[in-house]
């Protein structure tokens, strides 16, 4: 939990650069809202991760061994995660944004840039867990235990 008491965001990092990753998790060490759950190196690595932690976040790089983030992204079975590419290539913004992610970051990232990028993340991760609740709280209320809706009183 975070300090006011709100789940942490998990966060994943996807990078086959060692001092890639550990300049992401630098930028992340100051927020106490944000847990780094896991780190890829590959795109497969990336593949199962995603999969087996369903983390929050992903930090993702474009080009790495056995695919392209892009192709990652791609694969990834519903939910989506909430995704920032980050690499040193903006010739992929255009099919990054076309398979949903929600930031593209250009090494060398800016440091003001980057903690933009994860506030705006939270904000919308805090937004869709707020969207599920309701949803639950909606078929909860809205049903009477067997799936049908509750009668309501004439």
């Amino acid at each position: 939990m975070a300090e006011n008491g709100t789940p942490r965001v998990r966060a994943l990092i996807v990078d086959d650069e060692e001092l890639g990753r550990r300049m992401l998790r630098s930028l992340l060490a100051g927020d106490d809202d944000v847990q780094v759950v896991g780190e890829a190196a590959s795109a497969q690595e990336a593949r199962r991760k995603i999969n087996e932690q369903q983390p929050d976040l992903v930090f993702m790089d474009v080009e790495m061994p056995g695919g392209n983030g892009i192709e990652v992204l791609q694969d990834i079975e519903a939910p989506m995660p909430y995704v920032i590419l980050v690499t040193a290539h903006p010739e992929f913004a255009l099919p990054a944004f076309e398979v949903q992610v929600s930031d593209y970051l250009v090494k060398p990232v800016q440091r003001q840039r980057f903690l933009g990028s994860v506030m705006r993340a939270k904000q919308r991760i805090a937004e869709r867990r707020v969207a599920g609740l309701a949803r639950q709280i909606a078929g909860a209320v809205g049903s009477n235990g067997h799936g049908e809706a509750a009668e309501r009183p004439a």
